[in-house]
């Protein structure tokens, strides 16, 4: 059961498959030169204005004897009419019942008029004068039609479109007119005609478009005899099918370009990626367009062309060094499964790295670390994973000349923080920051030395502990001076405090009763304003401009309070 549901389903999305590719065939023979374009909705109005030309037949007048004539009827004149027409409210019904906007199909009413531009007087011999108004007879045919039409529009251009009208009606025709305005010789029949024409809007880019144009029609209006009560004259039938031109103006709803048509405007140009932002706008604006499903297919190729578009742009910026866009582009093209495609992003994504590499090594051979590390920054931010591993080894490279200047002008909590990432970023590089370390080793126990020498002997050794705690693997030189300084700090402290004693008994320290305890991270300024000055301070500035000072305060019992400050910050507190 489960391999039968398995080749159902199978089966199935074959047949849904093929339907879709007769759909798209279909749709891509029946295509419109504005493929996308919403339909003629409705046309408003539809007026023209023309010449017919009856009596292009041989028979096209019959009169009761075959020796009777009519004439000058052979003129072109004397067959030529005037035609007015009006076509009110014709409307694209079928787009409901077949949604397309290849043709659009619209259904109207119309209605005719035609009458002779000459009015031919009769032969002598035939009766003229017609008896209800005693008033000289013409010869000056006229009809009268009311038609319902069809029109099959063809949109080629923006600004153009063909179309081809049948119109079906029941018209009123006569031959005669007297002098006093009454028609005589009537008849009554169906006609039919054929219409083709062009139109062109003024402007568009509007709801309702103003179009003129040109139009060429026949029309069949064949009538039974005419109706002669008085038996006046010998003509019995008159064809009034005729052939004509027209210029016509019209007021049309539709007919718009839309965002579908410029996406397709830009796929055909290459510009895959605003084809398909484009597309996607089309299928928001128009969700129940006959072309949804076009459009659908349409992104889905922008999606498959997008990847050697953006490598396109991609080289276009290299040429110009804009790295940062090419890198984004590499970037987003890198989702292809295409390996030749994939090939050609490596490639471009080394010639990137190559150059900013060589711009690196220029600038750090000149030893201008900044502009290498601003370059180094760049290429970090295109974010090229093949040289990962190589950025390290160049930010450790800039780190390391950062801490070699640090250390030569003595600065060496910078040099040993700036070394340290040195070698976080690249292990290997240890052997040659070690001999630096040692020098930053000496360096502090030179400026302990120097403390000693100025009998700052706490600040020597906070110091150098200070320094052991940052570079813990500075302490097998700094271990025994740490020891030797703290063996000696008990008797120089007493002896300090011993000498002030005496000095100063009238100066013993003698607390408020109540008063808030110095805690550290307090300012000396905060500490001064609680305790007062201190018996004994001492103050030692280091080469980096870091202040380190002692204050001690000695209470009446004998009791020693010894506070430790570094940029006028409580570091420390030891009670003695």
């Amino acid at each position: 059961m489960k391999h039968q549901i398995i080749i159902a389903t199978i089966i199935l999305s074959s047949i849904v498959h093929i339907q879709s590719q007769i759909l798209y065939k279909i749709s891509d023979f029946f295509k419109n030169p504005i493929e996308y374009r919403t339909p003629f909705t409705i046309s408003l109005f539809d007026l023209k204005a023309g010449i017919q030309i009856i009596g292009f037949t041989g028979n096209s007048i019959l009169f009761d004897s075959t020796e009777t004539e009519l004439e000058k009827f052979n003129l072109l004149a004397v067959r030529s009419m005037n035609s007015f027409e009006i076509d009110l409210l014709k409307y694209n019904y079928l787009r409901y019942i077949l949604p397309q906007n290849f043709i659009d199909f619209h259904t109207g009413l119309g209605v005719k008029y035609t009458n002779s531009i000459i009015k031919l007087g009769l032969p002598g011999a035939w009766q003229r004068i017609y008896p209800k108004d005693n008033t000289q007879l013409y010869f000056s045919p006229e009809l009268i039609e009311a038609n319902i039409n069809q029109s099959f529009l063809f949109q080629w251009s923006p600004r153009f479109y063909n179309y081809f009208q049948i119109n079906f009606g029941r018209a009123y025709a006569s031959a005669y007119r007297s002098r006093g305005g009454n028609r005589y010789l009537n008849q009554e029949g169906w006609t039919y005609s054929f219409a083709l024409g062009i139109k062109m809007f003024r402007k568009t880019g509007t709801v309702s478009k103003e179009g003129y144009g040109i139009e060429i029609k026949y029309t069949s209006a064949r009538f039974d005899r005419l109706r002669d009560p008085y038996k006046l004259s010998p003509i019995t039938n008159l064809d009034f099918s005729s052939i004509g031109i027209y210029f016509t103006i019209n007021s049309i709803i539709g007919g718009d370009p839309t965002l579908g048509d410029e996406a397709k405007t830009l796929y055909n140009s290459g510009d895959y990626i605003a084809s398909k932002a484009n597309f996607e706008e089309f299928i928001r604006s128009y969700p129940k367009h006959t072309k949804k499903f076009k459009a659908n297919r349409m992104i889905q190729n922008c999606i498959n062309r997008i990847p050697y578009q953006e490598v396109a742009l991609a080289e276009s910026f290299l040429e110009t060094q804009n790295f940062a866009k090419a890198s984004q582009y590499l970037t987003s093209a890198s989702k292809t499964t295409d390996s030749s495609l994939i090939s050609r992003i490596k490639k471009n994504y080394n010639l990137i790295a190559k150059w900013y590499i060589e711009e690196i090594d220029t600038n750090i051979l000149a030893n201008d670390i900044d502009k290498a590390e601003i370059l180094l920054k760049e290429v970090e931010t295109l974010k090229i994973s093949e040289i990962r591993n190589l950025l390290d080894q160049y930010w450790s490279e800039i780190y390391f000349h950062r801490g070699v200047a640090f250390t030569e002008y003595e600065i060496w909590d910078k040099a040993i923080y700036f070394f340290d990432r040195s070698v976080r970023k690249y292990p290997q590089i240890r052997e040659r920051v070690d001999p630096w370390l040692l020098k930053i080793a000496f360096g502090y126990i030179n400026d302990v030395n120097k403390s000693v020498d100025q009998k700052n002997i706490d600040l020597a050794l906070e110091s150098l502990r200070q320094a052991t705690r940052i570079r813990p693997d500075i302490g097998f030189i700094t271990k025994e001076h740490i020891e030797k300084l703290e063996k000696g700090i008990e008797y120089l402290k007493q002896e300090a405090a011993s000498q002030k004693l005496q000095e100063s008994v009238e100066k013993s320290f003698t607390p408020p009763i109540i008063l808030p305890q110095p805690e550290t991270g307090m300012e000396s300024e905060t500490i001064l304003s609680l305790l007062g000055e201190p018996i004994y301070k001492n103050q030692l500035k280091d080469s980096i401009g870091q202040i380190f000072e002692l204050w001690i305060y000695v209470y009446e019992n004998g009791d020693e309070k010894h506070l430790y400050f570094k940029n006028n910050i409580l570091l420390k507190i030891e009670l003695k």
